[in-house]
């Protein structure tokens, strides 16, 4: 099953660079290969948008860190809950 997730790659310098809602039916340490458009044993691509690339030297990569988010239909369904649960305290109120 494919679940999503957010991919921080941090750098030797104190950047991060952050690829959000990636998403993968990999498990572990290897959802990273998701993330990145090519690798190989010097450099890992990252495609930051539609016209920007980024190449990073593996040698200055610090730490991966991935976590697990929501989806897209499960986030607009936590923000349909929200919005309902502001409404009903409005409506308690008498507003």
């Amino acid at each position: 099953m494919e679940k999503f997730y957010n991919v921080k790659f941090h750098t030797v310098d104190g950047a991060t660079i952050i690829k959000r809602g990636i998403v993968s039916a990999k498990t572990g340490a290897d959802i990273w290969h998701d993330a990145v458009e090519s690798y190989d044993d010097d450099f890992i691509c990252l495609k930051i948008n539609d016209k920007t690339l980024v190449d990073l030297r593996r040698a200055n990569i610090v730490r991966i860190v991935m976590t697990e988010v929501d989806g897209p239909i499960a986030k607009r369904e936590k923000q349909r809950d929200e919005i309902r649960a502001a409404v009903n305290t409005l409506a308690e109120i008498g507003l």
